[in-house]
């Protein structure tokens, strides 16, 4: 369901919200030496995370009907890593996807009984570890980033050519991300690449850590109820149940649609209801998250339906 029936032409919050993290980037970079590092190197997170959720609802069709254009106003690659086309394309998979379901949802943090079986004892460490919140944040955007160009280089080998071309104008367009930083801004590379792609990553994945669960519940996406700074850095994305019921509905149409339909109560019945991110932080740095096996993998190998399948 896209939701675009009644849309301006042209979304101004979303618009503003874009030109205000570019800008932010160059101010940050450009005044860094003004700034003590730490102030920095926040600076930085705070403004990847925000430009990650412009870049979230560039590949939901806003701020303009226009891909082309969308995809223009995302494309600057300053986390350097990712490219945006690709992400776009993963980010609708994920939709499209049966929620959490290992090697089917792009974006789902489980494992299949196979994996598990197969995986020596460092890395069953580790994917337990990865259910806790201070270790995700930590090294949860290293592994990432790992996993995501490992995979690109496998593909580019076998001959995608589209996933190549891809990756000849991200390593353009970050190479001029580099001068600009370095060359011209004289801020050290480690620096830039610390707070503004491994910070910014990480605190995108406060967001992320919670928002999905396996459940045979009403609905495998959760609602996280929190204030209007979290609100705005994550263009409302922490009210995910309503945004994968109507995904095409944009950011600030999001509260007034979660309360309308009762998003609360139905995250609550399903992947769980969050009185903010301090919960999350408190219930998820002592105790998992999720196991680290997806519940149904059985079920999914054996050919039996899995409910609350959401699209």
């Amino acid at each position: 369901m896209n939701n675009r029936a009644g849309r301006r032409a042209i979304e101004w919050p979303t618009l503003l919200v874009g030109l205000l993290c570019i800008a932010g980037w160059v101010a940050i970079v450009l005044f860094h030496r003004d700034l003590p590092v730490a102030l920095t190197l926040a600076l930085l997170a705070i403004d990847g995370a925000w430009f990650m959720s412009f870049q979230h609802e560039l590949t939901h069709g806003h701020p303009t009907s226009r891909q082309w254009l969308n995809t223009a106003l995302g494309w600057a690659p300053f986390a350097l890593w990712l490219p945006y086309t690709q992400y776009r394309v993963t980010h609708t998979e994920h939709h499209r996807s049966d929620l959490t379901v290992p090697g089917v949802d792009p974006e789902s943090f489980y494992v299949t009984r196979d994996q598990w079986d197969h995986a020596g004892p460092v890395m069953r460490q580790f994917l337990v570890g990865m259910r806790y919140l201070p270790i995700r944040l930590l090294l949860g955007p290293a592994w990432s980033m790992v996993q995501s160009i490992a995979d690109d280089v496998r593909r580019i080998g076998r001959g995608d050519r589209w996933l190549a071309n891809v990756w000849a104008w991200q390593l353009a367009g970050a190479g001029g991300v580099v001068w600009f930083v370095v060359g011209v801004a004289d801020m050290p590379l480690w620096q830039y690449a610390l707070g503004y792609a491994y910070f910014g990553m990480a605190l995108s994945m406060v967001r992320s850590f919670a928002e999905h669960r396996a459940v045979d519940g009403e609905t495998r996406s959760a609602t996280v109820l929190t204030g209007r700074f979290f609100g705005l850095l994550f263009l409302n994305n922490n009210l995910h149940h309503a945004h994968h019921a109507h995904p095409g509905v944009p950011w600030y149409a999001l509260p007034t649609l979660a309360r309308s339909m009762g998003a609360a109560d139905i995250s609550a019945r399903g992947a769980g209801l969050y009185s903010g991110y301090r919960e999350i932080f408190r219930r998820y740095s002592v105790e998992p998250f999720c196991q680290e096996i997806h519940p149904l993998t059985e079920r999914l190998h054996a050919g039996a339906p899995i409910a609350a399948t959401e699209l």
